[in-house]
């Protein structure tokens, strides 16, 4: 699917929001273990932008009191209603035709699927805090791990709840709690890795000084795995001294992640090419393609011409270096654009890549032999990287292996980045680069 949208900056907690999230992916089964968005270094432990994703629609929310039972039935989860209710179920006062709910600072929502879910740690996290909680099993809602609502002034601050770090954190975003950022403070200096992760999360949006030094501390000094995980965003959203130090290197390497036809791919291609075109080989571009692998059958969001032409790149690649990839993609994207329907016509592309690779001097004959004999392991390879990343989307852009870039898509954005990262900028890294961005920044 090919989604455009516009660049975000994380924003505070609102039911009903648009604001950034910065945890996404599956959350299994609601255990108190992080789960799997922090294979992404741009994906961090905040939380603070949080839009609980709930259905749209008028579907009738279940709330089953875990001590008696007591439903609360006929209530509408819809986004624009949602936020009230569940403000009335805080408040104690009768909701629906169902019975009250006991009133309580906050509520935790589980499902009953969920053998980790506890009400009574979530009750520990809460008193550890100073405030109450009530739960009360949500099966309805379609959550697989819990929820928890902080009610303030007549608003319910969302949160996920699946460990005391995350309450801790979603009730420092909702009432810049002392003690919620004393706990996570002292829990991340005993090398508490979700508690470091929970700070990370505060310094990104808050910009809070202790928070942040902390963080950096246990990257660069004590190379804690869970603090450096934030640390890209760190050094990217906010540049501090110390917070790009673990990403630096000599020459900066760039993986870029994309599909052949995808025009976002090919937007971002064309965006880092005048980048590259300056800082020459001090940044080093590997282009991987994204695909679909079963045995020898490889399948593409585009179809069978945009796999061939993954093959062609793969392989131009691979067998002749980088600079002749730039030099083919570059005019391949460009002529391609000029020829309507080309991208889905087999002939067509055919005759566009022999015209360039005649042009290059690069043989044909070889580059089509590779297509057959060696462009499935380069593949495979390729969709072994996607994996372990938990890439799906294109373009997706790696800084030196361990930064997602996430910044705007403009040359002068993507250089910007890319100098930030070298032990000692080149002198390159002067050169003004166009300010314009060359696309949506959406993604195939």
């Amino acid at each position: 699917m090919e989604n455009s949208s516009s660049s975000q900056q994380p924003t505070s907690p609102s039911l009903g929001g648009g604001g950034k999230s910065y945890y996404s992916g599956s959350s299994g089964s609601g255990s108190g273990s992080l789960p799997g968005p922090l294979k992404n270094p741009a994906v961090v432990y905040a939380l603070l932008g949080i839009a609980v994703i709930l259905l749209i629609g008028c579907v009738a929310l279940f709330l089953q009191n875990s001590g008696n039972g007591a439903k609360i039935a006929n209530l509408e989860k819809t986004n624009a209603d949602l936020q009230s209710q569940v403000t009335v179920l805080g408040a104690g006062a009768g909701a629906g035709n169902g019975t009250a709910v006991a009133s309580a600072d906050m509520i935790y929502l589980y499902p009953t699927t969920c053998s980790a879910c506890s009400v009574s740690d979530a009750k520990k996290w809460a008193a550890e805090l100073g405030y109450s909680l009530n739960g009360y099993s949500a099966d309805a809602l379609g959550l697989s791990a819990p929820l928890a609502f902080y009610f303030k002034d007549g608003v319910a601050n969302p949160m996920f709840a699946q460990s005391k770090e995350m309450i801790q954190l979603g009730v420092y975003a909702a009432t810049n709690s002392t003690k919620a950022y004393d706990l996570l403070e002292a829990e991340c200096k005993a090398n508490n890795g979700q508690a470091c992760q929970a700070l990370g999360g505060i310094c990104i949006q808050f910009n809070k000084t202790g928070a942040c030094n902390l963080v950096i501390d246990k990257c660069n000094k004590e190379k804690m795995e869970d603090a450096c995980t934030v640390m890209s965003e760190i050094c990217t959203q906010l540049g501090l001294p110390g917070s790009c130090e673990g990403l630096k290197a000599d020459k900066v390497k760039m993986d870029l992640y994309v599909m052949s036809f995808c025009p976002y791919g090919i937007q971002m291609e064309n965006t880092v090419w005048p980048v590259k075109q300056v800082l020459k080989g001090d940044l080093n571009v590997v282009p991987h393609f994204i695909v679909d692998i079963s045995g020898t059958t490889v399948d593409s969001l585009h179809g069978e011409v945009e796999v061939a032409e993954d093959k062609r790149q793969a392989c131009i690649y691979h067998e002749k270096g980088e600079d002749a990839w730039w030099s083919y993609v570059s005019q391949f994207n460009s002529k391609i654009a000029e020829k309507s329907g080309c991208s889905q016509d087999m002939n067509c592309t055919n005759g566009v890549a022999s015209e360039i690779l005649a042009s290059l001097k690069i043989s044909e004959a070889d580059i089509d032999a590779c297509a057959a004999s060696k462009a499935l392991d380069y593949l495979k390879a390729d969709n072994a990287l996607t994996t372990s990343k938990g890439v799906t989307g294109s373009p997706t852009v790696y800084l030196n292996d361990k930064m997602q870039y996430s910044g705007e898509r403009t040359p002068a954005g993507i250089q910007s980045a890319v100098c930030n990262l070298f032990n000692k900028a080149p002198a390159s890294c002067g050169t003004s680069q166009n300010t314009t961005g060359t696309g949506a920044a959406g993604s195939c």
